[in-house]
């Protein structure tokens, strides 16, 4: 009886344990927001190097970012640019799955199925990266086309290399996030400043709960190609 006794103890302190880590780790990020400033930070730090791998996944054509608050909303609006970095860093692994493809060809004998990367990859990749406050739907975008019998994403279109910088601006850090501001540029053409809410996890890393736009476009003048009314008047 003892024994029994002190089982359910111990699984019901782990469950508490790991069920706290699961509400600190995927907790909304509005719950974080507002918190008091503690600091500036440098803007090549480790936690901005982290920050940056997660804006790559949302680069694409152009440097027009969706504001968005929850992991549902970045699966909807960013899903043909998610999945195209996954293919394009693991192409040979979803394209190598010959199994997989094979099943799906025989489900879709109309389709021609290149590559099929698992849904739950793309579950996994999203969660990772913009938390699991909310689960994530679902479907078919300009690129990619979901195939719900065998659960994958097919490529049915150009997968392509987005061509973008990201240029930081700043970071403060609070007591559970870093607030890091920052550009995308491409083509010698720059965003508008958006602002990112990188919420930390327990185990060091992090994820993107919140992008808002909070300025405008940065403007890039060369040298040498700027005359003012004075200096103009003066030649």
């Amino acid at each position: 009886m003892k024994r029994i006794l002190c089982f359910l103890l111990l699984f019901f302190f782990c469950f508490a344990f790991y069920s706290c880590d699961w509400i600190r780790n995927d907790a909304s990020v509005e719950n974080f927001i507002g918190e008091p400033v503690k600091g500036e930070l440098p803007t090549d730090g480790d936690a901005v190097r982290a920050a940056c791998a997660i804006i790559t996944l949302l680069c694409g054509e152009g440097t027009e970012l969706p504001e968005f608050s929850d992991p549902r909303t970045v699966a909807s609006l960013y899903r043909d640019r998610i999945l195209s970095h996954m293919v394009n860093t693991g192409y040979s692994k979803y394209s190598g799955n010959t199994e997989a493809v094979l099943e799906a060809e025989k489900k879709y004998p109309k389709l021609r199925i290149p590559l099929l990367i698992p849904a739950q990859d793309f579950e996994y990749t999203v969660y990772t990266n913009f938390g699991g406050g909310r689960s994530v739907k679902h479907g078919s975008g300009t690129v990619f086309t979901y195939l719900s019998r065998v659960k994958g994403y097919a490529a049915m279109g150009q997968v392509k290399v987005p061509d973008c910088a990201i240029d930081i601006d700043a970071v403060f850090e609070t007591e559970n996030t870093y607030l890091i501001q920052f550009y995308l540029s491409s083509g010698g053409e720059y965003s508008p400043l958006y602002r990112g809410v990188f919420v930390k996890r327990t185990d060091g890393s992090l994820y993107l709960g919140k992008l808002t736009r909070i300025g405008d476009p940065k403007i890039v003048v060369p040298r040498g190609e700027v005359k003012t009314a004075e200096t103009e008047g003066d030649i």
